[in-house]
């Protein structure tokens, strides 16, 4: 670009140009110069004259601020691909962590799932004592169930009446620790139903 061109872009006289230039002259190396004898301007070069007019003028009413040369352009998107690149690293390394996290959780949701499902197809003492209409409730029918050797002390199933499937034992945390609670498949109730016959018809 020539000293006028620069100066029209920037909005200054091409007095200003020169005399920054002249200031910048170590800076800016040799000047090519045109047919005319003038000077003849490089982008680099230009981009300095910018700036240190920029420093050293007053351009509040101008919109040279608005005004970017082709190397700032370049600079600009070159640090824009270099935040673009280091943001898509760091969305990859989130996804990667958050993925590794599902896989760690994946066995305890599927137990979680497990238990659950359990859960709801199988009922406790006190609604057993409702599904077989007892005249009596949880309390007599534990005891009756321990009278019978199917039951342990502490209420829970010996195993091989676990291992038959009529029971299941879930561990629930209480605020003095964990016990073991009991829990009576359908299949059970039709055991309980008829270990009551049996022990009514003795």
């Amino acid at each position: 670009m020539t000293v006028k061109e620069v100066a029209e872009v920037l909005k200054v006289g091409e007095s200003t140009i020169k005399r920054t230039i002249e200031k910048l002259s170590p800076v800016l190396g040799a000047l090519a110069l045109n047919n005319y004898g003038g000077y003849l301007l490089s982008e680099y070069q230009v981009t300095l004259i910018k700036q240190e007019i920029q420093k050293h003028h007053n351009l509040e009413n101008r919109n040279i601020d608005n005004i970017t040369t082709e190397q700032e352009e370049n600079e600009t998107i070159i640090k824009a691909l270099s935040i673009l690149k280091r943001r898509s690293n760091e969305y990859k390394q989130r996804a990667e962590i958050a993925e590794q996290q599902l896989i760690d959780q994946k066995p305890k949701v599927e137990f979680a799932e497990i238990i659950t499902a359990d859960q709801h197809s199988t009922f406790d003492m006190a609604g057993v004592a409702q599904e077989l209409k007892l005249p009596y409730g949880k309390i007599i029918l534990f005891r009756e169930l321990r009278a019978a050797q199917i039951l342990k002390n502490d209420n829970t199933p010996y195993q091989r009446y676990v291992d038959s499937g009529y029971f299941k034992v879930y561990p629930v945390s209480t605020p003095i620790g964990t016990k073991l609670t009991t829990k009576v498949t359908q299949k059970g109730i039709d055991f309980i139903r008829k270990i009551i016959k049996e022990n009514a018809e003795k």
